[in-house]
């Protein structure tokens, strides 16, 4: 609007600084019925939001009523003024300009409410960390301003533009039944809520994905695969399938550990690493207390004699990120050696337990796998990661 008002031709008078316009900003189901202009040597001009001129008057020695009847429903105006038979740099006085719009609505009250319903990704229960994303689907007879989301009856977020959606993440600290419901609004103000939507959780393991399941894996350590469900990969980690081979873990060891059919690999960088950071500020005052106990258990492994290894650890951070003082050490489990191994291509399982400092909103989980082998892959494995908080 500044390089409109700076280059747009006017009427052969002053022009003034962009704070001199009024905007105009319409209710859904107004008309414009009619701009007054009341004031001396006043000029009014009124742009649509598109710029284009809708109508102009002018009020010289009182006022002056003109029709605007091209201003549809909804839409949104500018105002500019100008005055006119006015010496070289005399301001525009707004106190002596008053400019008013007279509204009205053509249609009958809006008492109709909305229609809405809620899902969710996942049924429940829960039994590991997720995102749950909540789905409202919304209609009404106008148009829906927007759906508020509840959990316990308590505002979690809300969604003003379709799909509308809430995610929601559960942690340890998500125990027992949690209710939900979402109220749609329209913009008459008419509102309707859904029933209660219940979702079950008892979260022993706080890390997604802990398994290497999601997603699918590779059968080879190159190229490693395009993504790993809620892991960032650093350097090539990849996931590998369990299959009968001389160079990888076979399906006999997935059964006797409960690995699945997939396990998380170093690729074949020197060094590489997956990372996952977990959101726990939902269990802040439990935190603070200092009372809650974790465990970090994970199985890890690697090829026959070579010495390539995996370990995982863990990192307390704070609300801003920062790693938590007088935690300047990162809890782990492993690194896992072949004699561990019995010179075996096997997974073997370790554990750490400890307790969350106070102050902790996020834990980083970091798994790293290195090679110290002459061989191309880099033969770190490792499964089934588990972070388990014990809340009091």
């Amino acid at each position: 609007w500044q390089e409109f008002l700076a280059t747009h031709p006017g009427p052969p008078i002053e022009k003034y600084l962009p704070d001199k316009y009024t905007g105009i900003l319409l209710e859904r189901g107004q008309n414009v019925k009619a701009l007054q202009v009341l004031g001396i040597d006043i000029h009014a001009k009124l742009y649509d939001l598109d710029k284009n001129l809708l109508t102009e008057g002018t009020a010289l020695n009182g006022g002056e009523r003109i029709s605007l009847e091209g201003l549809q429903v909804g839409q949104g105006a500018i105002m500019i003024l100008d005055r006119i038979n006015a010496p070289a740099g005399a301001g525009l006085r707004l106190p002596n300009a008053v400019v008013s719009l007279e509204v009205e609505s053509d249609n009958p009250a809006d008492t109709m409410p909305p229609t809405v319903t809620l899902s969710s990704n996942t049924p429940g229960p829960i039994t590991s960390a997720q995102v749950l994303t909540l789905t409202a689907d919304a209609q009404d007879n106008d148009a829906v301003k927007t759906v508020e989301f509840y959990e316990n009856n308590v505002l979690i977020g809300a969604d003003n533009q379709a799909p509308f959606t809430q995610d929601v993440s559960f942690s340890s600290f998500h125990k027992g039944s949690r209710s939900y419901v979402a109220r749609a609004i329209d913009f008459a103000s008419n509102e309707s809520t859904t029933p209660a939507l219940n979702i079950d959780a008892n979260i022993t393991n706080n890390i997604f994905n802990p398994g290497a399941e999601a997603g699918e894996g590779a059968s080879e350590s190159s190229p490693a695969v395009s993504s790993i469900p809620g892991w960032t990969a650093s350097n090539a980690a990849t996931v590998i399938k369990y299959i009968n081979t001389n160079f990888f873990p076979t399906p006999g060891v997935a059964q006797n550990i409960g690995g699945g059919n997939q396990f998380f690999s170093g690729g074949v960088q020197d060094i590489s690493s997956l990372e996952q950071v977990i959101d726990v500020a939902n269990g802040s005052s439990a935190i603070d207390t200092g009372n809650v106990p974790f465990v970090l258990s994970a199985y890890l492994g690697g090829n026959s004699n070579q010495e390539d290894n995996a370990m995982v650890s863990v990192t307390f951070l704070d609300a801003t990120g920062a790693v938590i003082s007088g935690n300047p050490t990162s809890p782990q489990v492993g690194p896992v050696g072949p004699f561990d191994r019995n010179l075996g291509t096997f997974l073997v399982p370790k554990e750490v337990s400890g307790t969350v400092p106070a102050n902790t909103r996020a834990i980083r989980v970091t798994i790293t796998m290195t090679k110290q082998s002459n061989d191309p892959s880099n033969d770190g494995y490792a499964d089934n990661i588990r972070l388990g908080l014990y809340p009091q």
